[in-house]
């Protein structure tokens, strides 16, 4: 099986975190866009960010130390993150389609990389896909 998600995608992960302060427990969310092809079958790709744990004293309303980010990047084979998929982003009112642009222009920072990532891998694995890819990432 696949994602089969248009492009380009999102998907959107949720936790639930005990509360540091033995308070309610914290749920974060996240959106990740995944990086691999649409058509991989038996898995999918996320660039997740791992973030060192908090500093003392830090707000406990972030949840665990490192957040959503340490927790997906320390997860083992057989563990379970509770993930579904986003609407999906429509660029100029449709999603994306083969060759509807000559050319596209890119700009990216940081794990912001990883939906454009997903966008230029798919269009340079189309042999039939003509579109001309610009991309500045700093």
């Amino acid at each position: 099986e696949t994602l089969g998600l248009p492009l380009p995608s999102c998907l959107k992960v949720k936790r639930q975190f005990p509360a540091a302060d033995k308070g309610a427990d914290i749920v974060l969310d996240k959106s990740y866009s995944p990086i691999s092809l649409p058509d991989q079958r038996g898995y999918f790709e996320l660039l997740v960010k791992g973030y060192p744990p908090r500093p003392p004293g830090h707000s406990p309303i972030h949840g665990a130390p490192g957040g959503l980010g340490a927790f997906l990047v320390g997860m083992k084979p057989g563990e379970t993150a509770y993930m579904y998929k986003k609407a999906p982003r429509l660029m100029h009112g449709a999603p994306y389609t083969p060759n509807r642009w000559a050319n596209i222009g890119m700009v990216a920072g940081g794990t912001g990389i990883a939906p454009l990532l997903q966008m230029i891998r798919t269009i340079l694995a189309d042999p039939q896909e003509e579109t001309c890819i610009s991309v500045v990432f700093a």
